[in-house]
Order: structure tokens, then C-alpha cells, then sequence
């Protein structure tokens, strides 16, 4: 048995001792269905005392896992795997693009407030799929899909999460993806939204932070961050042409540098609030 199920299996003993339902949900069933390698797996867990929790978690893993109270969330790091836990809630935002607020929920409010459908599936202790909001006919079709017509209203930088994923997956987008996007951007939800979210995306991007840049230039979502220069035409030009060979951001980064203005470079490396190795990149060093 490998070391990730020996893990997951200490995971469903623990939370079965106590009758309590645990399930395995998001990308990690989505990735086993796909017969692709598991890194993060995500449990689903009910709305139970924080402390009580905590202990559970410690008595599978013989650590306790570092809280985050504010969300009511859990992690244990492990070299071959990141476990998350999360209670089943209800999220509320007060403005979009902001972080929000949890509340108690169930089963059913918790799948709703998730990104795609293809990251709805549980898997519970006997290693049974269910499939409430058709994230298996997604799969089988090979497409990114949201769950609600309102998700990137609630949170944009799931545009970014969606992308990268279909580029990772070799998935297409749903027809509506680029309408709901659309819809986003008029009601002007990307103005809000902190730089640093943003750039935690294209650096998970991979390859993919190409595609990214363009759905983003087609939209004008970048002249809401601020940032309209990345929309000029001898810009996008350069990086339909360049971006072909990127591997990273530390590629978008370099090609950016040299093709853009130095006020240019500053505003974007503090929207972004990017780290001094990326601003080194940008200003022309080497990565």
C-alpha cells in the first residue's frame, strides 16, 4: 500500500470511530478517475468543534495540523502529499472578489459553492463516487464547466483557475465560459480584486499562462486591474508570437520586462505585490 492511501485509509478510520461522515472531494477523485498522480488531496468534513476536529486529524496523522480559524480549515503537509480538511459551509461574499464569509452548512450548500464541475465528486470510505451536479459527464466530455452561473461573480480569480485547468487537463471550455466571464467583466468585478490572487494563478499557470494572458486581453479584464498596457496591441502581438516557447511565469515575466515601458514594469510588480526574485526577472535578470 502506498504511503497516500496508508494515510487516507488512517484518515476514514478516525472519522468512522466517531460516526462521523468523511468524504475525499475535488481534484483528487477527478485526478484518479483521469488515472493521473494525486499531490493534494481535499477531505470534506461536517461542521464540527474546531478543537474536536483538530484532535481527529492528529490522532490519523500523529500531528496536530496548522488551523486556519477564520475558515474553519486544516492542513497537514507530508513530502509526498498536501491533506486538506475542510467543514461542510455555506460561503457569502460582501463584494466580489473579496474573501468570504463561512457559515455552518451541509452536503449540498458546500458542493454549490465550489469552482468547476469536474471538482464536485466525493469518494467515501469505500471508495464509492458520487456525483451530484454531473462533474463524471464533464470529465467524459472533456470540459470545464462552473457550477453556478454566478461563480466568477462571487470569486474572479476562478477565470484564471479554469483556464488552467483545461490547459493542464487538456479539457475544452464550456460554451458559456468566456460568457460568464464577459458578464464579470461588465459588472466590473475584477477592479477589486488584490493583484497578489492574481499572480498566485499565473504562477500555477504553467504553460498555460499564455492562454490565460489572451482570454484576459479579449475581455479588457486587464485595464480593470490597472493595468491596461498589457492590452496594446505591439504587446500582444509580441507574446502571441513568444509565448509559444514559455514554460512559466518566469518566461512571461522575462518577455514582459523587455516589451514593456520601466513606469510599466513598476506598476505591474506592485499590483502584482510579486516577490524580489520575480522583480529581478522583470527588470531583465536571470531565473
Amino acid at each position: 500500500m502506498s504511503k497516500l492511501f496508508e494515510h487516507i485509509f488512517r484518515v476514514f478510520d478516525q472519522f468512522s470511530k466517531r460516526k462521523m461522515p468523511v468524504y475525499i472531494i475535488g481534484g483528487a477523485v477527478r485526478d484518479l478517475l483521469l488515472q493521473r498522480p494525486v499531490s493534494d488531496v481535499d477531505f470534506l468534513i461536517p461542521w464540527i468543534d474546531m478543537e474536536e476536529a483538530r484532535e481527529i486529524i492528529c490522532s490519523a496523522f500523529g500531528s496536530y495540523p496548522r488551523l486556519n480559524r477564520k475558515f474553519r480549515t486544516f492542513n497537514v503537509i507530508r513530502p509526498f502529499c498536501n491533506f486538506d480538511f475542510s467543514m461542510m459551509r455555506e460561503e457569502f461574499y460582501k463584494k466580489p472578489g473579496e474573501l468570504p464569509e463561512v457559515r455552518s452548512g451541509d452536503l449540498r450548500t458546500d458542493l454549490l459553492r465550489r469552482d468547476f464541475t469536474v471538482n464536485t465528486m466525493l469518494m467515501d470510505s469505500h471508495f464509492n463516487i458520487y456525483d451530484f451536479i454531473g462533474g463524471m459527464e464533464d470529465i467524459e466530455r472533456k470540459i470545464i464547466r462552473t457550477v453556478t452561473t454566478v461563480s466568477f461573480l462571487e470569486d474572479p480569480t476562478r477565470v484564471l483557475r479554469g483556464l488552467r485547468f483545461a490547459e493542464h487537463l487538456n479539457f475544452n471550455l464550456a460554451d458559456d465560459f468566456e460568457i460568464l466571464l464577459r458578464d464579470a467583466g461588465e459588472k466590473r468585478v475584477f477592479e477589486g480584486i488584490e493583484g497578489h490572487r492574481i499572480f498566485a494563478e499565473l504562477k500555477l499557470a504553467g504553460k498555460g499562462i499564455k492562454r490565460i494572458y489572451e482570454v484576459l486581453c479579449r475581455a479588457g479584464i486587464w485595464s480593470q486591474m490597472g493595468l491596461g498596457f498589457l492590452e496594446e496591441k505591439n504587446l500582444v502581438k509580441i507574446i502571441c508570437d513568444e509565448g509559444e516557447k514559455w514554460n512559466g511565469v518566469e518566461d512571461f515575466l522575462k518577455t514582459l520586462g523587455k516589451s514593456i515601458k520601466e513606469q510599466h514594469r513598476e506598476i505591474f510588480a506592485k499590483k502584482m505585490k510579486i516577490s524580489k526574485k520575480h522583480i529581478k526577472i522583470l527588470e531583465g535578470g536571470k531565473y
